[in-house]
């Protein structure tokens, strides 16, 4: 999640153990660190890809965004959901909205 100023990067606790061994240079999901604040970078492909979606971020704006990377039972957690908003318009359905057409399309 890109907030301006703090790009968060949530992982859940079904993350795939290659995806937090290649990014994130931790064996498991219970060994990531609580407060881990940046992504290494690792000689994988997967680690090069994201490291070049996060320096392309930054690219594009003024000043340096800090990394965050927030479990999903971490106290921090709290923090990232409160910057989670439904960005409605006119144009764009709801997520129920969304789940319901998705629940129709697969009933037919």
């Amino acid at each position: 999640m890109d907030c301006g100023n703090v790009f968060y990067l949530w992982v859940g606790k079904c993350c795939s153990e290659t995806f937090i061994r290649d990014v994130l240079g931790c064996p498991n999901y219970a060994s990531i660190p609580p407060n881990m604040s940046h992504v290494p970078q690792l000689q994988t492909p997967l680690s090069e890809r994201v490291r070049a979606f996060l320096d392309w971020l930054q690219d594009n704006r003024a000043f340096s965004s800090t990394v965050h990377v927030i479990k999903d039972d971490a106290a921090a957690k709290a923090t990232l959901f409160q910057h989670l908003v439904e960005d409605r318009s006119e144009s764009a359905s709801s997520y129920q909205d969304f789940l319901q057409h998705i629940q129709q399309q697969v009933s037919k």
